[in-house]
C-alpha cells in the first residue's frame, strides 16, 4: 500500500477532514479513544471496541508521524498568509457575506 493510501485510510478512520490541524487531529483521536476504550465499552462488544481502539491509535501514531516530519516554514509571508488572526477575519467575512439582506 502506497503512503498516501495510508494516510488517506487512516485520516478516514479517525474521521478528520482533508485539511486539519494538530490540534484537531488530537481532538479527533482522544473522542475516538474515549468512544472505543474498552473499559467503556458493553460487555459484548469488548472485541470489537479493542479492535477499533488499536485501530484509531495506530491511524494516529500514523498522522503524528507525517504530521511531525511536515517541514514548517517561518518566512513573513507564509506566517501572515496562514496566521491565526487571517484565518479569523475570513472566517467572520464569510459568516457576515451570509447576512446580507
Amino acid at each position: 500500500m502506497k503512503y498516501f493510501e495510508k494516510i488517506e485510510r487512516a485520516r478516514n478512520l479517525l474521521g478528520l477532514p482533508e485539511e486539519s490541524s494538530i490540534f484537531e487531529l488530537e481532538e479527533t483521536y482522544r473522542i475516538n479513544a474515549m468512544k472505543y476504550h474498552p473499559d467503556r465499552c458493553p460487555e459484548g462488544k469488548k472485541d470489537k471496541c479493542r479492535e477499533m481502539f488499536k485501530a484509531s491509535h495506530d491511524a494516529y501514531e500514523l498522522l503524528l508521524k507525517y504530521c511531525r516530519s511536515y517541514k514548517i516554514t517561518f518566512t513573513q509571508r507564509d506566517i501572515e498568509n496562514h496566521s491565526v488572526e487571517r484565518e479569523h477575519e475570513e472566517h467572520m467575512r464569510k459568516f457576515y457575506d451570509d447576512w446580507i439582506i
